[in-house]
């Protein structure tokens, strides 16, 4: 089976970079997360990529989650053909933003 994320073995990321959340960084990397075409139609209407996609990825705390995290993965989707969203661990929050973060532990942010 082919791996859909493989594509040349890069993946796309975007990241908000600015305050409000409006500027996209895009950058070309290489991904040690893997998908198999096979999961990635579980979740996206039975629809396997074809190697022409464009696989977007990108990941954050999603703590409390707004409409300002909605509109962020809006712009990262129109980047591509498939969305890949992960969720950092609660261990991972809690280094990057301190005592008290995420308000959210990962099972809730996840639902």
């Amino acid at each position: 089976e082919e791996e859909a994320a493989s594509m040349h073995g890069a993946t796309l990321r975007a990241r908000a970079m600015s305050g409000d959340g409006d500027e996209l960084l895009e950058e070309t990397r290489i991904s040690n997360f893997l998908p198999t075409a096979r999961r990635i139609v579980q979740f996206a209407d039975g629809r396997a990529p074809k190697p022409t996609d464009k696989v977007v990825y990108t990941a954050g705390s999603w703590d409390l989650f707004h409409a300002g995290h909605m509109s962020f993965l809006e712009a990262a989707k129109k980047k591509g053909d498939f969305l890949l969203v992960g969720i950092h661990s609660d261990d991972t929050v809690n280094a990057e933003r301190g005592g008290g973060f995420p308000i959210m532990n990962l099972r809730e942010r996840a639902r």
